[in-house]
Parts: C-alpha cells; structure tokens; sequence
C-alpha cells in the first residue's frame, strides 16, 4: 500500500523548473513514465514519485465533483497560507518503506527555498503544512504522516 500528500504552490512552476529542483534534491526525472510520473526519489527500499497535476478552478475536485464545505475550508486554509490563489499543484505518491516520508519531506524543503509552498497531508485531514513547518520537519527529520518514516 501506499498514499501520498498534495503539495502546493501560488508560484507557476513550469516543467523545466520543476525538473531543476528534483535534480537538486538528488532526484532523477523520468521523462516518457508509462505511469506518468514526472520523477521521483529512491533511497534503498524508500521511494516517492512526483507527479505534477493542473490546477483546477476550486470549486469542483480534480475529477470534476463539487468541493464540500470541508474542502472548501481547507481551500481557504491553503491560499491564505500561500498568500495568494495554488497555481501549481504538485502529488507526491509515497510508498510505505520506512523512509519515503523523509524523501518527501526533503523534497517538498527544496522546493521552498525556491517558491511559496504547503503540504496537504490528506491521511490527516485539515493538516497543512506551511513552508515553515516542512522546514521545522526537515531540519528534525520529520514526517508529514505517521508511517513511512
């Protein structure tokens, strides 16, 4: 089994750029993925796979169903966050062998020293994760979630 957390941003990041910051973090690309992932991290047994998602409009989830009150809530929490409306919105897919949560963690880090970002943590729902926090959990080696580790 595995999950995953939504990582967003108010800063458009473009393909090249993204590309640029999983290389940073020691991660590879994956370009032409038959499981359309857009690169990922491996450590041993731990792995995450990116995937880089379009944005929609927020009033309907990525499969076109109508937000809840809930997610509408959790909508304002994350732009008030970012300071601004999600242009980008990144999936990061973990798998469950202890350290995919730190591959995660050390990603989502890089990523905030180049664009205003959070992280959903959608197996605790209502939990985001502001720039500081990921970079609080990164310096402690922390987890978004409990498992993984």
């Amino acid at each position: 089994m595995s999950a995953g957390v939504g990582h967003y941003s108010s800063y458009d990041i473009t393909e090249e750029e993204l590309a640029g910051v999983i290389l940073q973090a020691d991660g590879r690309l994956t370009p032409g993925s038959a499981a359309g992932y857009f690169g990922g991290f491996i450590d041993g047994e731990a792995y995450v796979y990116v995937f880089r998602i379009p944005c929609y409009d927020g009033v309907f989830d990525d499969e076109g169903n109508p937000l809840d009150k809930d997610d509408i809530v959790l909508l304002d929490q994350t732009k008030a966050l970012l300071g601004g409306e999600f242009q980008t919105w990144i999936y990061i897919h973990l798998g469950r062998e202890p350290g995919s949560q730190r591959l995660a963690v050390r990603f989502a880090y890089t990523c905030c020293q180049h664009w205003p970002c959070v992280v959903d943590s959608f197996e605790t729902k209502g939990r985001i994760f502001s720039s500081q926090e990921i970079e609080q959990l990164y310096k402690e080696d922390g987890a978004f979630t409990g498992y993984g580790l």
